[in-house]
């Protein structure tokens, strides 16, 4: 409805535009016959006035130009995302994830700009598929979506990876800080039982976070992001894992063993 509601302005505004012309021409064409019609110094005066006029028009016409232009570049991009959003959680879907980190990923390198990735796995999740069903497993899975969205900035970004995996994508964060704002993000899909329709279910996830590091691809950056969240799993799970450099040396962090550098203040 909101997408027909912006193509219908569109062209009532792109129709202004045309009427407009078509306005503005025979505007000017009837004051320049005018002119033509009066003698001396009133012709010029007229001509003037008929300039002036249609001067005034041209310039209101391009603002409305503007504005068409500006509005269709807004409706594209929105297109654009929502035809790549994941049908049954309504995030953004592996593709435009893919899109949008590759754009991240070059801004980071060419400004060194800080950016994090986690991926987040529901823990236990085939349970719950193998003895509530696939449809119950799918409105936790739309539960989860929905807790991880409101958890996050504005900033950030939320995708539907793949079953029951998500991926957070973190702008001008290091991978400290994006640590701990996932805690919080675990914290609060553990405290909100999901409903599934004829019950709750309690989730929690494991999550695993690193930071980009120059010049490495966004391939390797993931595959990062991937061993630290099988670190998380591994290690008993309902975690958040840093895999960071120490001492030269990449490591698998938990949010405890970061928590000296937390309280330092220290990034990446």
């Amino acid at each position: 409805m909101a997408r027909a509601r912006g193509e219908r302005l569109r062209f009532g505004l792109g129709l202004a535009l045309v009427v407009g012309l078509a306005l503005i021409g025979l505007g000017a064409y009837l004051r320049a016959s005018e002119a033509l019609a009066i003698p001396g110094a009133e012709r010029a005066e007229t001509a003037r006035a008929a300039l002036e006029l249609l001067a005034g028009s041209l310039l209101g016409l391009a603002v409305l130009a503007l504005v068409v232009i500006v509005l269709t570049k807004r409706a594209l991009r929105a297109q654009r995302h929502s035809s790549r959003l994941d049908p049954l959680t309504g995030l953004y879907g592996r593709r435009l994830f893919h899109e949008l980190l590759s754009e991240e990923v070059a801004q980071a390198a060419r400004y060194g700009r800080a950016l994090s990735l986690a991926i987040v796995d529901l823990d236990a999740f085939k349970m719950i598929n193998d003895t509530l069903g696939h449809r119950a497993g799918d409105r936790v899975l739309q539960g989860a979506a929905e807790v991880l969205r409101a958890s996050v900035r504005k900033s950030d970004y939320v995708f539907r990876y793949g079953g029951e995996e998500f991926a957070i994508l973190m702008p001008e964060t290091d991978e400290v800080a994006a640590a701990v704002a996932l805690e919080r993000v675990r914290l609060s899909l553990a405290e909100h039982p999901l409903s599934y329709g004829r019950g709750e279910a309690q989730v929690r996830c494991s999550i695993g976070v690193t930071a980009y590091r120059a010049p490495e691809s966004e391939e390797e950056l993931v595959v990062r992001a991937d061993r630290a969240c099988y670190a998380a799993k591994r290690r008993g799970r309902n975690q958040v894992v840093l895999e960071r450099v120490v001492d030269g040396e990449a490591r698998e962090l938990s949010l405890a063993e970061l928590a000296p550098v937390v309280a330092s203040g220290g990034g990446a």
